[in-house]
């Protein structure tokens, strides 16, 4: 679950100065590859930290020692998906940042939320573009 370890080494050993974009091809095995063509957010110089988000449809709680203690608004919540683009050399210093601080993340942008003052632009995502990680998510397709 952690993004630190296998990213971010991938990241520190590109030596690629434009962009670099983390889970493009991998475990969004139904991506429409819309995400490159119809998103030109991905490629304009005026955003080089992207991920695509869809909206959450299930209501969010968040819960402590198995009780209820808070539920959050749906309009505010968007669904991280990958791919998530970020300008190389920027998530490069943000994964050496994150690694000097042994800090832990679940997705390449939190770890650019984490260690710097940068805002993660949401591109519209697509419903269809599933991450494949246990056989339930295989069903239907």
């Amino acid at each position: 679950d952690e993004r630190r370890s296998a990213t971010g080494l991938a990241v520190t050993l590109s030596s690629d100065s434009g962009m670099v974009i983390p889970g493009a091809g991998t475990s969004r095995e139904f991506n429409t590859g819309e995400w490159s063509t119809d998103k030109p957010e991905f490629i304009e110089d005026k955003c080089k930290q992207c991920l695509l988000c869809v909206p959450v449809k299930d209501t969010i709680k968040e819960v402590k020692d198995g009780y209820v203690v808070s539920t959050y608004r749906r309009d505010t919540l968007k669904q991280a998906q990958t791919p998530q683009g970020f300008d190389t050399n920027f998530i490069i210093h943000c994964y050496e940042k994150a690694m000097r601080l042994g800090i832990q993340a679940t997705d390449d942008a939190q770890i650019v939320e984490e260690c710097s003052d940068i805002a993660v632009r949401a591109v519209n995502g697509s419903y269809a573009n599933i991450k494949v990680t246990t056989m339930e998510d295989l069903k239907g397709k």
